[in-house]
């Protein structure tokens, strides 16, 4: 059964508004995961924290990265181990940034000699609990994490977050923990996210039946090309917008596979939104600003394999430059707009001008 235009026009107005909601709740749970001051499971308080930060080019040692190439920032957050933190989980999240966690009963964050801020030999290895942050083979950065850590029941003394990362954006001075048990956290975090969840399912699903249609009747010329279009942007919008959350986290065992998968997410979406407005707006050729997209893209892949600059450093370039392709698209599709209305116009003037003759004539005559 073919598509006609109403159901076409329906299909679009669906997944326009499926993409709109999709991408305002993924940007709500985030928010709400980052800047959540009331949560049931808060555990802010008590926590001394310490901040060092590795010049570049100084002689000062950093354990993950290389402070020749970059500054590096580095955190230890110290809480006293109490009754009601033993044998619970303690979780909060990391942008691009290694962690360790160490529980011991002779660290003490006002000490200078504990060794938080140079070489992580310089504890104990019995001392250490938890790691994250697996080198990457390129760029530097080991991914976004949300971190669980699990409190023995026989824990005393305190525990020594720290937390080292050479991105000053993604560098906090005080993190938001929560304390519970771990289905409980899972339960907190992906009740914030349900909505989104829901929606981007659905939008997912919606995808793939698009374009097994378009694949199953590609072979027909009724099908439409805005068909595969919308399909691929059911599938991607989802997956790049799911990113930031838990849930990919559990989707994507990988963090470095997550953080490649983000950013090729990322790059597809523009050449899908070129190639949709390609289908509707057809008088408007935007070869050229493919072409340019093509060329950003295989310049900061170069970067980024190269290892000169990571993704991660280089994006605020490609956004900048995103958005510069939008406005010249913007002034291009005005232009045409005006020219296909100055024929009109013109006639109307013409049909003034006319009108304005004759009665001229009538009153003379």
């Amino acid at each position: 059964m073919n598509i006609k235009k109403k159901s076409l026009r329906f299909i679009t107005i669906c997944v326009g508004v499926l993409i709109l909601i999709t991408l305002v709740l993924s940007a709500v749970a985030k928010r709400m995961e980052e800047a959540d001051k009331t949560g049931t499971f808060r555990f802010d308080d008590n926590w001394n924290y310490l901040i060092s930060i590795k010049i570049k080019n100084s002689n000062s040692i950093s354990t993950y990265y290389d402070n020749n190439k970059n500054n590096v920032y580095i955190l230890a957050a110290t809480h006293n181990i109490t009754d009601d933190m033993r044998g619970k989980t303690l979780s909060f999240k990391t942008n691009d940034a290694y962690v360790d966690v160490y529980i011991s009963e002779s660290i003490n964050i006002s000490d200078e000699n504990t060794g938080i801020f140079s070489k992580d030999n310089a504890y104990n290895s019995s001392e250490r609990i938890y790691h994250f942050g697996k080198k990457p083979h390129f760029g530097d950065s080991p991914g976004n994490y949300t971190h669980f850590i699990e409190i023995p029941n026989d824990a005393k003394g305190s525990i020594t977050i720290r937390i080292e990362t050479s991105y000053k954006n993604s560098f906090l001075k005080n993190y938001n923990f929560y304390l519970g048990t771990k289905n409980e956290l899972l339960r907190k975090y992906l009740s914030i996210e349900k909505y989104f969840i829901i929606s981007g399912c659905l939008l997912f699903c919606f995808g793939i039946i698009l374009l097994v249609y378009f694949i199953v009747n590609k072979s027909k010329k009724t099908v439409r090309k805005k068909i595969y279009y919308l399909g691929l942007l059911s599938i991607v919008v989802p997956v790049y917008s799911a990113c930031p959350l838990l849930f990919t986290q559990f989707v994507i065992k990988n963090p470095i596979g997550h953080y490649y998968i983000k950013y090729l997410a990322c790059f597809i979406l523009p050449f899908l939104v070129l190639g949709y407005v390609d289908t509707i707006v057809k008088m408007i050729n935007i070869r050229v600003e493919r072409y340019i997209l093509v060329a950003m893209i295989t310049v900061l892949t170069l970067l980024h394999f190269t290892q000169v600059a990571a993704y991660t450093r280089t994006m605020s370039v490609y956004f900048a430059g995103l958005i510069i392709l939008i406005i010249v698209i913007m002034i291009r599709i005005a232009r045409m707009i005006k020219k296909l209305n100055e024929p009109e116009d013109k006639e109307e003037a013409e049909i003034l001008a006319e009108l304005e003759e004759n009665e001229e004539t009538n009153v003379l005559e």
